[in-house]
């Protein structure tokens, strides 16, 4: 009986190539991340510029679009303000600034800043407020000047 079985992790593949021309490993983690940072960057570069250079734009309009994005990515510049206080200094309601912020986070495929509400407490919010405004009726008028949405 002839028992020549060799076990395939005791098998040698490697070639002389390997060691003179080894293949990187594209997949390093590292690597992914600084590909996805780097995309996010432009993804704010771009928003600010679409904002900037539109026919309709406004120093307004690019204050909401930064806003939106520094809230979406949970920036520093931020320091703690809450959307609506940040809508006051724009001239705009808060959901314009929420909305810009959406938008960012769907568009790059990242998980809601630390500033931001959670899915679930968003839809929360939203029953509610539909609700509220089946009790009690239509909205209030709201000024036109500086909405965006």
């Amino acid at each position: 009986m002839n028992d020549s079985f060799v076990h395939p992790a005791h098998i040698d593949t490697r070639l002389p190539i390997d060691d003179l021309e080894p293949i990187p490993d594209v997949h390093d983690e590292l690597r992914d991340a600084a590909i996805k940072y780097v995309s996010l960057i432009n993804a704010f570069s771009t928003a600010i510029e679409r904002a900037l250079f539109a026919k309709d734009a406004s120093l307004q309009s690019a204050r909401i679009t930064y806003w939106g994005v520094a809230t979406a990515l949970g920036l520093n510049s931020v320091n703690g303000r809450s959307m609506t206080q940040l809508a006051l200094a724009c001239g705009c309601e808060r959901a314009s600034i929420s909305k810009r912020a959406r938008e960012f986070v769907a568009a790059n495929s990242i998980e809601p800043s630390f500033i931001m509400k959670r899915e679930d407490s968003v839809e929360a919010f939203s029953k509610g407020r539909v609700e509220s405004i089946k009790r009690n009726g239509a909205l209030p008028a709201v000024p036109e000047a500086g909405r965006s949405v």
